[in-house]
């Protein structure tokens, strides 16, 4: 499957050290909302904090458990995906998920961690984007409503 975008490292084998080096390189997909100053997890300073500062493993660097559970499920979710789109579109995907930092080839500091790829027989290759979330977080996700800080993360990916 061709992606566009330039695979610049392939981080199965990197340390988490390793791979916040490579994030330092550019700006990614979770680094938007900070800048548009929309996010409750961090702002314009910390992402700039985050590019420009010694990586350093502290204990507040390291994965809640929300984010590890989230994780843990991509694959489920991907799973769960792929029969969805077949019920709903009656299109059968397989998603790829191999752990890739893409890069823009154009822009090089446009930078992007997809959860999945996969080539949908009408709309060509299409990036996976996958949330998990709480009870407390249900209002945001109503109907077919998308949190901003998603919607932009998105966003960047698709560019």
């Amino acid at each position: 499957m061709a992606v566009t975008a330039e695979k610049i490292a392939d981080i199965r084998d990197l340390s988490r050290e390793e791979w916040l080096r490579e994030r330092q390189k550019g700006i990614g997909g979770s680094d938007i909302p900070a800048i548009l100053g929309i996010s409750p997890w961090a702002s314009p300073l910390s992402v700039y904090m985050e590019k420009t500062t010694d990586i350093k493993e502290e204990a507040s660097d390291l994965d809640n458990l929300q984010m590890e559970v989230g994780k843990e499920l991509e694959g489920f979710l991907a799973k769960k995906f792929e029969a969805w789109l077949e019920r709903e579109e009656g299109h059968k995907v397989e998603v790829v998920q191999e752990p890739h930092i893409l890069q823009h080839p154009g822009y090089t500091w446009a930078m992007g961690n997809l959860d999945g790829v996969f080539e949908h027989p009408e709309k060509g290759l299409c990036g996976l984007e996958l949330k998990t979330t709480n009870e407390f977080m249900r209002g945001e996700w109503e109907g077919d409503e998308l949190p901003d800080t998603y919607y932009f993360q998105v966003q960047w990916y698709m560019f």
